[in-house]
């Protein structure tokens, strides 16, 4: 049964052949591969057009499993468009995330990590980031402009990005914090 969700796109089934033999990549010898289905994601017209106005989306791999992290990784591979990775930090401090991150070859690394600490422990936590030849990195503004400026000025050619404010915080969770302004305002005013 197809799944169509308006101005995103549809979700269907694809089935794939009856078994099949094919050859196992590893060891060469042919296997028996039994019949089983797909499923398969068809963009709306509305959202090629959308996407096609900047040809790059980042996809959040917003999970500590490696196997799914592989999965949406494959099944995200296109020509048509840029596509970068998104790695948090529950993914970063899992096990084998830096290990699984640090082996990615020709992808857009996002590793949203939302810095904010003194200014050595920022510099530290960037160079400590410098193998893994991730392309974007996210610090808080909050963590103040000599902080940001030291992480700009050794971070090379990875991509500082500013995090205002959490999603997670409304205006009354900013006056319980100390703010005296809404979230626009403090949005606006570190922009």
């Amino acid at each position: 049964k197809n799944v169509e969700l308006r101005g995103f796109g549809t979700f269907f089934v694809k089935e794939i052949k009856e078994k099949h033999s094919a050859r196992n990549p590893k060891t060469g010898e042919m296997i028996y591969v039994p019949k089983k289905n797909k499923v398969r994601f068809r963009a709306s017209k509305k959202l090629k057009e959308f996407l096609n106005q900047w040809k790059k989306i980042f996809i959040a791999v917003d999970t500590t499993d490696l196997k799914k992290a592989k999965k949406i990784i494959n099944q995200s591979l296109t020509k048509k468009i840029k596509i970068g990775y998104k790695f948090g930090l529950e993914f970063m401090n899992s096990k084998k995330g830096r290990n699984f991150v640090s082996r990615l070859r020709n992808k857009i690394i996002f590793v949203d990590l939302k810095l904010n600490d003194t200014v050595n422990t920022m510099l530290s936590a960037v160079k400590a980031l410098k193998d893994l030849r991730i392309n974007y990195l996210t610090v808080h503004i909050s963590s103040g402009l000599k902080a940001l400026r030291a992480v700009k000025k050794v971070s090379g050619s990875i991509k500082i990005v500013g995090v205002s404010t959490l999603t997670s915080l409304d205006d009354t969770d900013l006056k319980l914090i100390g703010y005296n302004k809404s979230v626009k305002k403090l949005v606006t005013h570190q922009a």
